[in-house]
């Protein structure tokens, strides 16, 4: 057990492949999901909400902040502010790799890994390399996230030549998503920041036809994304619709983190929206 608690996960690197590699190194090449599965519980240490705890079969202590803010998606939900029921901080499937992060990551990690800016399922592309991102191995085909992470090495001998869409909206958007992963503000839990964005996004694409883009922009952004973001009851919908609502309403991660720092403004007097000054 040593070889698996001594070790530290990288930052930027997904927690729950850092536990997976550790089985890995144990000579556990087959476990459950069950057997990395990290989990929110109820905090009994400070009695302040909820604390992520690391599997039973590890030790199920808490994580260290730093590592919560590194290694899982934690920094995205702050800054978004929504509530843990709509929020996957660490999910067990939709991970994806970039093929040429694969053989860098090995190169000089001795490991690929699977990268936390990655893992939301409206990211494309690697915001390092501008290349499409894989759920399924390209090389044996098997699912990334029941892939070994040790296996994946060999497999990155077979791995085809990616081309690159540098500054196409894919990439700019797995920047922005990579940019924002740095937020280490508190979540505020208020809904103004959403409903906003869809306000301010709705508003500048749809102009003055305001119920005509409430009926459709969902539908608009499903088709650019390639995933359906109208549908209830599935955390990523919620969660990647409102990464994108931030990405097209303002750009970059740090004139979105400046729009959050706000507080809301007066309500419009004919609609009774706030608004940002």
């Amino acid at each position: 057990m040593a070889a698996l608690t001594s070790y530290a996960p990288l930052p930027g690197e997904f927690v729950t492949s850092a536990i997976r590699r550790g089985q890995e190194l144990l000579g556990e090449v087959r476990f459950r999901q069950i057997d990395h599965r990290i989990k929110k519980i109820e905090s009994t240490i400070t009695g302040e909400g909820w604390q992520i705890a690391l599997p039973d079969a590890i030790g199920g202590h808490p994580l260290p902040i730093a590592t919560l803010y590194e290694n899982t998606l934690q920094p995205l939900a702050s800054a978004l502010s929504l509530p843990s029921n709509l929020t996957t901080y660490v999910p067990s499937r939709n991970w994806k790799i970039c093929t040429k992060c694969v053989k860098e990551d090995t190169a000089i990690h001795g490991s690929p890994y699977i990268h936390v800016r990655h893992l939301p399922k409206s990211v494309k592309f690697c915001s390092r390399h501008a290349v499409k991102l894989h759920e399924a191995c390209p090389a044996c085909e098997t699912p990334v996230s029941s892939h070994s992470i040790s296996s994946l090495v060999t497999c990155s001998e077979s791995f085809p030549s990616e081309p690159s869409a540098f500054r196409s909206l894919h990439h700019d958007y797995a920047v922005f998503i990579k940019d924002l992963m740095n937020f280490r503000g508190e979540a505020k839990r208020l809904i103004w920041i959403t409903r906003e964005l869809a306000y301010k996004y709705i508003a500048v694409n749809y102009k003055s036809d305001f119920a005509r883009g409430y009926d459709l922009y969902k539908g608009d952004l499903s088709k650019i994304f390639g995933m359906d973001l109208d549908s209830k009851g599935i955390e990523h919908h919620s969660f990647d619709l409102n990464l994108i609502l931030a990405f097209f309403c303002f750009r970059t991660a740090e004139a979105y983190i400046s729009f959050v720092a706000k507080s809301p403004g007066a309500p419009c007097p004919t609609c009774q929206r706030p608004t940002i000054a």
